[in-house]
């Protein structure tokens, strides 16, 4: 493949990745208000839900390569976190003081589990079984807290979105939702 077709499928991808990205918001806020569950807890199930990952972790476990299954993970958590907030932040501020203290724990316990189950050097099929109960408890948690009103409420082009929702049926949204992520 010559630079000049590689420069454009580049291009074209990098426009359906932005494109996608903003139908993916609308897709998010309208499946967050069709079925009554806050925006941050839509994000966190579908959003945060790395299919790529699996994907490397699966293949990778399944070869005997655990260095990628595991570089993978890491990476990616590394790269939401630094790369992610911090480039996100030097175009857009965040402020988190109205974010309840009992949200952000969550992702610490969850790479502290990781890391208690990995310490033997391996993660065993129990421990795997572990680590997806701590997923399904952690969103159980999540929801528990915002039926109590704890939530990180919308700001900016989300706030914007919600405005917008209305125009869209709450599984028309799902549709959107899913299909974006597909697209991404």
């Amino acid at each position: 493949m010559n630079t000049i077709v590689s420069i454009a499928l580049f291009v074209v991808g990098l426009g359906l990745v932005i494109y996608f990205a903003e139908k993916l918001v609308k897709g998010a806020v309208g499946t967050s208000l069709g079925f009554g569950v806050s925006t941050f807890l839509i994000s966190v199930i579908f959003i945060g839900f790395d299919p790529e990952n699996l994907a490397v972790g699966a293949v990778g476990s399944f070869e005997g390569i655990a260095g990628i299954a595991l570089g993978s993970i890491i990476g990616a958590a590394m790269v939401a976190i630094a790369l992610a907030f911090g480039i996100t932040a030097l175009f857009a501020p965040m402020s988190f003081e109205q974010v309840p203290k009992q949200i952000l724990t969550v992702p610490i316990l969850a790479v502290l589990l990781l890391g208690i189950l990995s310490l033997d050097g391996q993660l065993s099929r129990i421990d795997g079984a572990v680590l997806l109960l701590g997923f399904v408890l952690s969103v159980n948690y999540l929801l528990r807290l915002s039926k109590r009103g704890f939530d990180i409420k919308p700001t900016g082009e989300v706030a914007e979105t919600l405005e917008e929702a209305e125009e869209l049926s709450k599984w028309k949204s799902f549709g959107l939702l899913l299909l974006s992520l597909a697209a991404i």
